[in-house]
């Protein structure tokens, strides 16, 4: 992920916050914190990151997502058209899968999992290949590309 000058970020909370922090001046209502979802910053990614510390001191848990992602263009029945012909591909390649599951909104993806059935023989953990399909253009995450994303919101 390349970010560019003009980037903006709002926050996925991930995991809430179970009490009040009165000391922590947060630029949104507090109860935005006490459940799971998006909180709308639009900040540049300086200014969410520094919300995203504040977010942290509250005891919640929380990702940097562009606000272009507000708005999905790929529905979840798309996204599993493409992670069905990814899953193929890799098939052809020689894995052996199980079945595609139904899929789950992930913050910028849908993601859909088969178990891997070589590593659960071999009682190799998590035993599952994950696929995620961008909900803006479709295509197939990298590990790079969440690599990068993971990072735009560690402390």
């Amino acid at each position: 992920m390349v970010l560019k000058a003009v980037d903006r970020f709002d926050l996925d909370v991930a995991r809430p916050a179970r009490s009040e922090h009165a000391d922590v001046e947060l630029p949104f209502d507090p109860a935005l914190l006490k459940v799971r979802g998006r909180v709308h910053l639009a900040l540049p990614a300086d200014g969410a990151r520094a919300v995203l510390a504040m977010v942290r001191a509250c005891g919640a848990s929380a990702y940097l997502v562009s606000v272009a992602y507000r708005e999905t263009l790929i529905s979840l029945e798309q996204a599993r058209a493409l992670a069905a012909t990814r899953h193929s591909e890799m098939v052809e390649a020689g894995m052996r899968l199980g079945d595609l599951d139904s899929g789950v909104d992930d913050v910028e993806w849908w993601t859909f999992s088969a178990d891997d059935l070589e590593a659960l023989e071999r009682d190799l953990i998590p035993g599952r290949v994950w696929i995620s399909i961008d909900k803006l253009d479709g295509h197939v995450r990298t590990p790079g590309e969440f690599a990068a994303w993971a990072l735009l919101s560690s402390p």
